[in-house]
């Protein structure tokens, strides 16, 4: 799941216009897409598009750091289906208990080197059941406790850029590896690279002057 801001579109209250969408990482297909009401935003819609699914039993909802919330945690986990959450700055509390944990007394349980588009990327995966955490961390169902370390150059070049990403989880260790919840992440930019890329780019949405309720 991930929104979209419509770039030049205002609904009744002057605020632009943002679409929620749900896309399958498989087929990429749009399976749900709605627009976020005048007195909404996107955190509060987060269920708008799921309702349209009557069985959500074991699907894996991914979602980017603005829906790492205790709510969408629960409402999944109350319909069967699982998440993989990403955790940034816009949580510090939570970051900064998922950065206290010793990574380097925790195994490396992927690794994943990757040739594309002129850049030589590696990435690891650490992972570390919640259970076994302080105390102090709490966030609803959640099972493991992932770092992605994303260390990045291109190809002629020596020196390398690395990323840190915290991801939590509710799939348990039996359900999902590190290179399971290491795919359904880099899986995630589907929607991105298909929907949103192709409405901008492909499709020039956000140069449209059409300006009509939620068009272009």
């Amino acid at each position: 799941m991930d929104g979209k801001e419509i770039q030049g579109t205002k609904n009744g209250r002057q605020n632009r216009v943002h679409l929620p969408a749900l896309v399958d990482q498989h087929t990429g297909a749009v399976c749900a897409q709605m627009p976020v009401g005048a007195k909404t935003n996107q955190i509060t819609q987060f269920s708008a598009p799921l309702v349209h699914f009557l069985d959500l039993k074991g699907k894996v909802t991914t979602a980017d750091a603005l829906h790492t919330q205790t709510p969408h945690a629960r409402y999944l986990r109350a319909r069967g289906a699982h998440y993989v959450f990403t955790v940034k700055g816009s949580h510090p509390k939570l970051q900064d208990e998922l950065q206290q944990i010793p990574r380097d007394q925790v195994p490396v349980g992927s690794r994943n080197v990757e040739m594309k588009n002129g850049r030589r990327t590696i990435r690891t995966i650490r992972t570390i059941k919640c259970v076994t955490l302080t105390t102090g961390f709490r966030f609803p169902h959640a099972a493991q406790a992932r770092q992605i370390t994303r260390k990045s150059r291109v190809v002629k070049a020596t020196r390398w850029r690395t990323e840190r990403v915290h991801a939590l989880t509710s799939l348990l260790t039996h359900l999902a590896s590190p290179a399971d919840i290491g795919a359904l992440i880099r899986g995630h930019r589907v929607i991105e690279h298909g929907l949103h890329w192709r409405r901008d780019v492909t499709w020039n949405e956000d140069k449209s002057q059409v300006r009509q309720g939620y068009v272009p």
